[in-house]
């Protein structure tokens, strides 16, 4: 749900002062979270064109039917790269153990290349969709959160900047 207001510029820091203040009266012990409950945990290579096509039978996906969210545990970054014209989205080419290797992207999330370094293992969240380029069909993966591998809280997100990264909510199995 969303909603929305206008206001004077002049006023802008003071309603925005206020904002903050009224959530943070109101905030739950722990914090705000909004849990992504997952859907199956998939090595990447049981991520086909074909199984794609087969999830594909469950759209159209929306506030009523999410499209399904996928774990993977420790994925290996193997390249990293920003793109768009603004150079604001970050595409990953993330592998597992089995050495199936898939482009993965944070759309809007160029910011934090920095805590990609290649080698580094992560557990990942992610939605997936088949991709065609030149008659190439390809599995593609949408990054919802990450965090550094063999973590076994259930919770995503923490306040450590480099042990848990925050793409979204946190995620229950």
């Amino acid at each position: 749900m969303a909603a929305g207001f206008s206001c004077r510029r002049e006023l802008l820091g003071r309603v925005r002062e206020s904002l903050v203040a009224h959530a943070l009266e109101r905030m739950p012990e722990g914090g705000w979270t909004r849990l992504m409950p997952i859907d199956a945990e998939v090595p990447f290579r049981e991520l086909t064109p074909r199984s794609v096509r087969e999830l594909q039978a469950l759209e159209p996906c929306g506030e009523g039917n999410p499209a399904a969210l996928f774990r993977a545990r420790d994925v290996e970054v193997r390249a990293t790269n920003v793109f768009g014209t603004q150079r604001d989205h970050l595409s990953l080419w993330l592998r597992q153990a089995d050495g199936v290797p898939l482009e993965t992207i944070a759309w809007r999330r160029a910011d934090l290349l920095r805590f990609f370094p290649t080698g580094r293992r992560l557990d990942v969240l992610f939605t997936v969709e088949a991709s065609s380029w030149d008659g190439d069909e390809r599995v593609r993966l949408e990054l919802r959160d990450v965090r550094a591998a063999g973590r076994s809280e259930p919770r995503w997100t923490s306040p450590e900047v480099g042990d848990s990264l925050s793409l979204g909510a946190p995620a229950v199995s």
